[in-house]
Formats: C-alpha cells, sequence, structure tokens
C-alpha cells in the first residue's frame, strides 16, 4: 500500500511538474501579449483557446470589359459575372491571436475559403483564399442593338488571395484583434489609425462546357485572366463598447493605393497541344496609381467568460483597367462576405495559473485609482480624446 501510495504521489508530481512548464510558458504569454498595453482599455479572455461553428455566406461580383478594336466600340464585350447564394458551414480555431479557419459550401460545393491569422498586441497577419464557381453570367454586346445573353453556368471558377499585414498606431488603447478574431476583449472605448500593406490576387478560368464555349468565342478564346496587385493603405478603425467589453460594435475603413498591378491573359489552344502551356501575355495597367479600398463591421456578445456570438462583414473591391493600341481590358471584382459565429473558449483559467505559479492578485480595495496621465506629473501630455481613437505614445 505504500509503495502505491509513493507511485501515485510520484505521479501526480510530474503531471504537476508538467503543467507548471505550460503555466509558466502560457503566463510568459499572457504578459507579453499585455505589455505596454493600458490593462483599463484592453484584457484578456479568461481561456486563450477559441473553438468556433461558423455560418456564412459570401460573394463576388465581377465586371469585365473586352475590346479588341479600342477604335470601334462595336467589339466590346461587356461580361458581369455574380455568385448565387450559398449557404456556408465552417470552423476556426486560434490560440490568442494565432488561428486557422476554414469553410465550404454546404448546399452545392460550390464555394470554399480558407483563413490564416497571427499578430501582436500591434500588428496582424491575414491570409485569405476564396473560390467561388456559382455564378450566373451576362453578357451583353453595347455596341450592337441586341439584347443581352443570360448564362447560368459552373464551368467559371473565381478564386480570390488576400494577404494583408495590418499596423494599429494606437495599440495602447484600441485592439484590432478584439474586433477581428476576439483575441483580446476591448473594456473601453477607443479607435486607431491603421497602417496596411497588402497583396491581392485574382484567377478568373473559363471551362469548356457549351454555355462557356459561347462566351469565350465573344472573347477570342480567353481561357484565364489573372490579376496581381500591391497596396499600401491607410484607415481608422473603432471599437464601441457600452459595458466594459461584454458587447463590442466595431467599424473600419481603409484606403488602398495600389502602386503595382499587373494582369495576365492565357488563350485556348488545340487538343493536340493542350500538354504544352497556354499561351499568354502580360497587361500593365494604364494608370501606374490607382485606389480601391476594404471596409468591415462586426459585433460581438460575452455571454459569459466560456461563451460568446459574433458576427462580421467585409467587403473588398479589386479593380484593373488598361488600354493600349491593341485593346481595352477593365476588371472591377466586389468580394463580399458575412459571417455568424458562435465560439466557446476553453484552456486554464487565470485563477488556477495564479494558483498554481503563486501570484497573489491586489485586491481591489487597495488599488488605488489613477487618473490618465496623472503619473507623469507636468510633463506635456497628448490630448485624452487624442490618445483614446488616434494614437497613444507606449510610456
Amino acid at each position: 500500500m505504500c509503495v502505491a501510495l509513493l507511485a501515485g504521489n510520484t505521479l501526480h508530481a510530474e503531471e504537476s511538474n508538467f503543467a507548471m512548464f505550460f503555466f509558466r510558458v502560457g503566463n510568459w504569454i499572457d504578459n507579453l501579449s499585455l505589455k505596454d498595453i493600458d490593462t483599463t482599455y484592453i484584457g484578456l479572455p479568461e481561456f486563450a483557446w477559441r473553438v468556433a461553428s461558423n455560418n456564412s455566406t459570401m460573394g463576388i461580383h465581377s465586371a469585365l470589359d473586352v475590346n479588341s478594336d479600342v477604335s470601334s466600340s462595336n467589339e466590346l464585350v461587356s461580361i458581369v459575372s455574380t455568385t448565387t447564394p450559398s449557404v456556408d458551414l465552417g470552423f476556426h480555431v486560434a490560440l490568442r491571436s494565432l488561428g486557422f479557419g476554414y469553410s465550404w459550401d454546404a448546399l452545392n460545393n460550390y464555394a470554399q475559403k480558407y483563413n490564416i491569422t497571427l499578430g501582436g498586441k500591434s500588428w496582424g497577419v491575414d491570409f485569405i483564399r476564396q473560390k467561388s464557381g456559382n455564378f450566373r453570367t451576362t453578357v451583353a454586346f453595347p455596341g450592337y442593338n441586341v439584347p443581352p445573353v443570360y448564362y447560368s453556368s459552373h464551368d467559371a471558377l473565381i478564386t480570390n488571395t488576400n494577404l494583408s499585414v495590418w499596423y494599429a498606431l494606437n495599440s495602447r488603447h484600441y485592439s484590432h484583434h478584439a474586433a477581428v478574431k476576439q483575441a483580446y476583449i476591448q473594456k473601453r472605448t477607443a479607435g486607431s489609425l491603421l497602417l496596411s500593406l497588402t497583396y491581392m490576387n485574382t484567377d478568373i478560368s473559363f471551362g469548356h462546357d457549351s454555355a462557356m464555349s459561347n462566351i469565350l468565342s465573344y472573347m477570342t478564346d480567353v481561357q484565364k485572366m489573372v490579376t496581381h496587385q500591391v497596396a499600401v493603405g491607410l484607415g481608422y478603425g473603432i471599437n464601441y463598447t457600452p459595458n466594459n467589453g461584454k458587447v463590442l460594435i466595431h467599424a473600419s475603413a481603409t484606403a488602398q493605393l495600389v502602386f503595382y498591378s499587373i494582369n495576365y491573359i492565357a488563350y485556348n489552344v488545340p487538343d493536340s497541344l493542350r500538354g504544352f502551356a497556354y499561351p499568354s501575355y502580360a497587361i500593365r495597367p494604364t494608370t501606374p496609381v490607382h485606389l480601391t479600398g476594404t471596409m468591415r463591421a462586426a459585433v460581438s456578445y460575452e455571454i459569459n467568460k466560456w461563451v460568446h456570438l459574433h458576427a462580421r462583414a467585409q467587403v473588398n473591391n479589386m479593380r484593373f483597367k488598361s488600354v493600349t493600341d491593341v485593346g481595352m481590358v477593365s476588371l472591377s471584382n466586389w468580394t463580399w462576405q458575412a459571417h455568424l459565429a458562435v465560439a466557446v473558449r476553453l484552456g486554464v483559467s487565470k485563477e488556477r495559473k495564479n494558483r498554481a505559479l503563486g501570484i497573489v492578485p491586489m485586491p481591489r480595495s487597495e488599488l488605488v485609482p489613477v487618473e490618465p496621465h496623472a503619473a507623469e506629473g507636468k510633463r506635456f501630455t497628448l490630448p485624452q480624446w487624442l490618445t483614446d481613437y488616434f494614437f497613444s505614445p507606449t510610456h
């Protein structure tokens, strides 16, 4: 019996040592996550892990104009493709601000979306790849007095890829992660200027069914169009909370200046040459730079420390236009998405972690409230309206 008790105590000690290692690592990560942050404005959720079930819908509105003879409007072909409604199911798993998500069209499998997020208290990296194949297409001929032609074909595929790196200037008071992925809790209303660097890619591929063959014949057998763009952005985001973070309402918009843009067009070839690469050529834009943008809105409700609800919507625009002596290509691609998520937070509670590490929190009765900037004495400070909503230096 003594041997059994000794073995049990040894196993318990080993488990405790194993747990203590993760407690220390988790506490170090939490302290790093809160470094230089005003904790009266921003805090961490009780648990580090977040698992969400997503119900969403997403869509694309793509307008493509092609003219093989710029001297004559008779050669202009206008093609507008719009996704049909879809019901997407998915999930998102995250450890603080590091997360992965996936969703798919549960009805017809026409759409798929991947997203990866990571970052720190003031910066983040977002990667999104979205595929859609459920399109209704309208082909119009403005130069002729003929009605437009309508197609409902699923043999066209549009793939959008977006890689964005952002930085919040007011990270001491404002958390972009609190609004986007609920990795933080925004406890007081704050806003911030946002800087971003974004890579955008749109790939439009046409298939070979009878309906698409008719469309392709109008476009001189275009098989694929691929557009690459890089942009810098300046925007603003605000997190509004009336009750210490239990409800959070977010809105943000970013204007993006596209300074690199190129379009590749590939053509169909006979079946006998299908094993070789598609003939293609690159088209530069008419203007070296142009403006586009992204808009986002979100609402979160923390039911308790374990469960919360989240809804968000986002709209992106990507444009390209080139006019040369040979012809004209114009593309305007709007991508939108809306999500409703039920999320559960999991992991070790702060209370258990602090108890294991011997951290004793100071009783609330002993906490002395400090007015903003009171500790800085007579040194010059920025007005509070500026530090709350635009920029607050790290002290």
